[in-house]
């Protein structure tokens, strides 16, 4: 559904009876790419917000989920787990597999691009619990950001690029 910001006028843009995740606006403000369980496992599928038309855009084998469109708009990073765990790809805006960014044994998830879509900042447990790392979008340097907390997780950019806001567990268990 899309709503205004104090939800009135609220509108239905899928009706396909499944659980449907992880909205994320195109640049231009034309299409949301979501996650779909629709027909079994997690896939990604774009809707055109004027037209409610929706198009399957990644279904490759395993989890495809957690669609992240670059602020220039030619690029989506998501997560599949396609070759065994949960990696971070980035895809073309069809689909296409450009590149895989990670290739741990860990759990990577929820990643999100850099103002200047630059750069991706994602969760990942490769240290045994999940922390936030910052990585170039080709994947070959992947820095990891958070050093404390014992969950921290869905990073998201500062609108300037000079900051990261995360979610992160306190000692005593609180978010």
């Amino acid at each position: 559904c899309i709503a205004d910001f104090d939800g009135a006028n609220e509108q239905h843009l899928t009706s396909n009876g499944s659980i449907n995740i992880s909205p994320c606006w195109t640049p231009d403000g034309r299409e949301i790419y979501f996650t779909s369980f629709v027909g079994g496992p997690a896939q990604i599928y774009k809707v055109d917000v004027t037209t409610k038309k929706t198009t399957k855009i990644a279904a490759y084998k395993g989890i495809n989920s957690a669609p992240a469109v670059s602020p220039d708009g030619t690029r989506l990073a998501c997560v599949l787990s396609k070759d065994g765990n949960s990696e971070i790809y980035v895809l073309d805006i069809t689909g296409r597999i450009i590149k895989r960014v990670t290739n741990t044994t860990a759990i990577e998830s929820g990643p999100t691009w850099s103002p200047d879509s630059r750069m991706l900042s994602f969760s990942s447990d490769r240290t045994g619990a999940p922390q936030i790392y910052v990585s170039d979008a080709d994947g070959i340097r992947a820095n990891r950001l958070t050093y404390e907390g014992r969950y921290n997780d869905s990073p998201i950019w500062s609108i300037r690029g000079n900051r990261v806001t995360f979610v992160s567990r306190t000692k005593d268990g609180r978010f």
